[in-house]
């Protein structure tokens, strides 16, 4: 018997031995294959991944959630280029899934309303090929209409007098953004993606097609409220392992700059402000998308080249020392897109008597600044040119009822001496469009106010608030381009008289003109190109920085040279993002505070090391390090200030939502969804027929072995033979001897030229039997 056992434990190991072998030669092939074996090379082969950089997520109020939203599992379909009407229809009455792909000039409301009606569509793809000549625009025929002025007014309310947004008459209403869309839409701008995608799609007309599969995983759901208390519960559960954030409140950053003295013990006079103010942001279905080039940038061009002629020093020091003891407030206010996030935190600020001026200590009492002490307010919104012109009209408009008499005039008298401008003003009957004034106008209505723009009633942008308010056209365009400047050079001189004159009763000499070279570098890094020499100038040299108040640290060290000003880089979005986020998300505010700071500031002439000091010693001032235009480094020192901004409906503090205010609809609560990874992955499909025949051969397949292992583990018996069966037995003790292993061979192998000799086994088995070992065979 022990012999037996040491033949089979011989065999065992040299199998082993064989197997071990074998498998360490294997895997020395593979990983010495010239190509490599990596892990993915088979999904690579399958699966064709295209880089998505905008697409459209999840936003929330208090009561809706709008955007789009993907299932868990990701979203799957045939795609299907769409060319006419046959190709909607197909995916009206088709039975697969389908992926749409339609061009930016065919994205629209009624297009995508057919996609929302149809239960076929996996996901939508919009490919870049530029904006619809017709117009677009993802906001509603009547912005802000929930929270603005005129809410409650049955006279004007939700524009019954105008409709500022008029939609285009081939598509029966705007407002994209605030529908729910129940499937991701991807918007792809590389044109070597967009030219792959369709060369394929031509290859796979016939089975196998090609398919597309989507990834928007939105971690919201239902509402601002639903999604906020959510949210508060994870983070404050204390058996959450790993609290989550469902959503976050959108809000911005403030940027204000202005002429008070803040070390004074005296207070502001009442009626002694004169505002300059804009909004920063605007929106679009897609992240990443938000140009706002009228919208936007038309108006803040305009205020930064006012400023900059205000604070030339000699005309400041009559601004601060003026005989009227009036002052200039510059307020840039953000989130205006979203129901006046920041003019509406702003107002809430002077309604509680909280306006956060910077002051030396935080239990010091600063500088009271509240609706009292607003003497006029000045508010530009879309100024921009929209065809090469020497004339440019703008339209003065006021609130009905409120007396503008004394700034209208100003304005009127001063832009006579400008044959390139035209200022008209709007009847005393129609309404506000749109405008941050608003806000204050609902807590103080008599507040002398006018708010310009270039259109008398219904915008003439056709674009606004959308991914195609990008001033493609002019930037694209010398002529064009230098029509444009000339223009907003006119509008900043002409009303930095007028606020001169406001605040010293004085006019401004003639000779006061606005830097056209700011302006042309203005237009060049916000609407064309931000790796640009002014985002240079206004950059600190090194990542180190000497600042003071509010600063967000973008950290950005990146200098300008001739070198690298020719790769042209996307401006910078103007979407307000959520609250407190990474600074690097609202790059383009760290910018626009660098650039009114550097514009309106002082140089000092003092190292970095005093610079510092400086710095830490006065908090009534900004300090910025700033490369200049010897880019060597300036201390630049000024009364620019930033202040987060989040809508009132959310506690500044823990973020819960003020339940109040949210019920009495005094303030909107917007949220914008967390999400995960995004991806986009294209593959070849095969026919569903022959999908369904691999699946029953599969099955088939498994049901014969499941069957042939039963069978053969229940009656192995009568098919295999234990070699011990072979042996001879005495009837105390079984024996083995070599005839017997060797018989044994032969009777399970049924060929002689399989028998194994007890001399291939490397024993001599008789040797062993005979060796004279005489232990008691039981005990052996």
């Amino acid at each position: 018997m022990m012999i037996v056992k040491s033949s089979k434990s011989l065999i065992k190991q040299n199998s082993f031995d064989i197997i071990k072998f074998s498998l360490l030669l294997l895997m020395f092939i593979l990983i010495n294959q010239p190509t490599g074996c990596h892990s993915g090379t088979v999904e690579k082969k399958i699966y064709h991944e295209i880089q998505v950089q905008n697409f459209c997520f999840l936003r929330f109020n208090a009561t809706n959630q709008i955007g789009c939203s993907d299932s868990k599992f990701g979203n799957e379909g045939l795609i299907k280029i769409i060319n006419n009407d046959n190709d909607m229809e197909e995916i009206k009455s088709g039975q697969s899934a389908y992926v749409p792909v339609i061009t930016s000039k065919q994205f629209n409301f009624t297009t995508l309303m057919a996609f929302k009606k149809s239960d076929h569509v996996a996901g939508v793809l919009v490919l870049d090929y530029g904006r619809p000549a017709s117009g677009f625009s993802s906001d509603r025929s009547c912005p802000n209409q929930m929270f603005d002025l005129y809410t409650n007014d049955d006279k004007y309310g939700f524009c019954r007098k105008i409709q500022w947004n008029k939609p285009n008459p081939q598509h029966y209403d705007n407002g994209l953004l605030y529908e729910h869309w129940p499937f991701p839409i991807f918007f792809l701008r590389n044109q070597t993606d967009i030219d792959w995608l369709l060369n394929k799609t031509a290859q796979h007309q016939d089975w196998p097609k090609l398919a597309a599969e989507f990834k928007a995983p939105m971690h919201g759901a239902v509402d601002s409220i639903t999604c906020t208390r959510r949210s508060i519960l994870s983070q404050d559960s204390w058996f959450s392992l790993m609290p989550v954030s469902f959503c976050e409140p959108l809000g911005g950053i403030n940027i204000y700059s202005h002429t008070f003295k803040l070390n004074d013990s005296d207070s502001l006079p009442d009626n002694s402000v004169v505002v300059l103010a804009t909004r920063l942001d605007t929106f679009s279905m897609f992240d990443g998308l938000a140009p706002g080039a009228d919208s936007v940038m038309s108006s803040l061009i305009t205020i930064i080249a006012i400023a900059e002629i205000l604070y030339r020093p000699d005309i400041q020091s009559k601004l601060i020392n003026n005989d009227n003891r009036r002052s200039l407030f510059i307020a840039l206010f953000d989130g205006e897109a979203f129901d006046y996030i920041g003019s509406s935190s702003a107002a809430f600020q002077m309604k509680e008597k909280i306006f956060p001026l910077p002051k030396k200590r935080s239990d010091e009492k600063s500088l009271q600044f509240d609706f009292s002490k607003i003497f006029q307010w000045i508010e530009f919104e879309q100024i921009g040119l929209h065809k090469i012109s020497e004339k440019l009209p703008l339209y003065l408009h006021k609130n009905p009822g409120t007396n503008s008499k004394q700034l209208i005039n100003i304005i009127q008298n001063e832009s006579n001496k400008f044959k390139d401008l035209q200022m008209n003003e709007t009847p005393d009957e129609m309404p506000l469009p749109p405008s941050s004034v608003q806000s204050f106008l609902k807590l103080r209505k008599d507040i002398e106010h006018i708010v310009i723009t270039n259109h008398r009633d219904e915008f003439i942008n056709k674009y606004y608030n959308s991914l195609f308010d990008d001033g493609s056209d002019m930037m694209n365009s010398i002529e064009f381009k230098k029509s444009y400047l000339d223009r907003i050079k006119s509008v900043a001189t002409l009303f930095a008289r007028v606020v001169y004159q406001s605040i010293t009763g004085q006019p401004l000499d003639l000779d006061k003109q606005a830097d056209e070279e700011l302006i042309s570098m203005l237009m060049e890094c916000l609407l064309h190109n931000s790796n640009c020499k002014l985002f240079s100038i206004i950059l600190q040299p090194s990542n180190i920085t000497a600042e003071s108040n509010n600063d967000d640290g973008d950290g950005n060290g990146t200098i300008y040279s001739d070198s690298n000003v020719k790769h042209i880089l996307p401006p910078y979005p103007s979407y307000v993002s959520v609250y407190q986020a990474d600074p690097r998300t609202k790059i383009l505010r760290q910018y626009i505070r660098r650039i009114l700071n550097y514009f309106t500031g002082e140089n000092m002439h003092v190292a970095f090391d005093k610079c510092v000091s400086m710095a830490n010693s006065d908090p009534y001032h900004t300090y910025l390090w700033q490369m200049g235009q010897s880019l060597l480094g300036e201390c630049v020192r000024s009364n620019v200030f930033t202040v987060d901004c989040v809508s009132p409906a959310f506690d500044g503090q823990t973020l819960d939502i003020r339940k109040s205010f949210v019920d009495h609809n005094e303030y909107a609560a917007w949220t914008e969804s967390k999400w995960d990874a995004v991806s986009l992955r294209i593959f070849v499909q095969p026919n569903p027929l022959q999908q369904y025949l691999i699946v029953i051969t599969g099955v088939v397949i498994s049901i014969v072995f499941v069957t042939l292992f039963v069978y053969f583990n229940r009656n192995y018996q009568y098919y295999f033979r234990p070699m011990n069966d072979t042996c001879q037995t005495t009837e105390n003790l079984p024996t083995c001897t070599a005839e017997n292993i060797t018989q044994t061979f032969h009777d399970t192998s049924g060929d002689n030229r399989n028998v194994v000799q007890s001399s291939e086994l490397n024993i001599d088995v008789n040797a062993i039997i005979d060796s004279g070992d005489n232990r008691d065979p039981t005990i052996a």
